[in-house]
């Protein structure tokens, strides 16, 4: 595989990698865009291959760039796993924080849960974190609220029937 990259980069040279990578980037944010787009699963289906396609692609353009920017001097694998471990804690801070807050003290104040999330971790993200945070808290806070009006519609129907009687 390593000969065939070689062979692509002396084929296309610096510049034409580079605008190849960029159009095949492109291509995957389009094809991601569609997919998201799908109106139903069977749709999602139809777009999936495609949408692998274009993860192919750019794949063997990002090989084709580790190869041309020579990174046999670095370790590209050490990089990864330091980018995965940062995504890991950033999950998880969010995670334990919006949890904690929720079994201690309800739904009611989503805005203080978010305030306790390490600004660093939330800076990382910004509005799209915090979006992302509140959906999860509203979710769990409707879901909550249909399960408390359903037992105070039982207590309330069994009151009702107690003095009936």
């Amino acid at each position: 595989m390593a000969e065939e990259i070689k062979m692509l980069l002396d084929y296309h040279g610096f510049d034409e990698t580079l605008t190849i990578a960029t159009e095949e980037c492109a291509e995957l944010i389009k094809e991601i865009t569609k997919y998201k787009r799908a109106k139903n699963h069977s749709e999602q289906i139809r777009r999936r291959s495609t949408l692998l396609e274009e993860i192919a692609d750019v794949s063997i353009c990002i090989d084709m760039m580790l190869a041309m920017f020579d990174s046999s001097d670095f370790n590209t694998e050490d990089l990864y796993e330091t980018e995965m471990e940062n995504l890991r804690q950033i999950l998880t801070i969010v995670n334990l924080s919006v949890t904690a807050y929720i079994l201690y003290e309800g739904y009611n104040h989503l805005d203080h849960a978010i305030k306790m999330i390490p600004k660093n971790i939330l800076n990382q993200k910004g509005q799209k974190k915090y979006n992302s945070i509140k959906r999860i808290c509203e979710n769990y806070k409707n879901r909550n609220r249909g399960e408390n009006d359903a037992s105070e519609r039982t207590n309330t129907d069994i009151g009702n029937k107690t003095s009936e009687v």
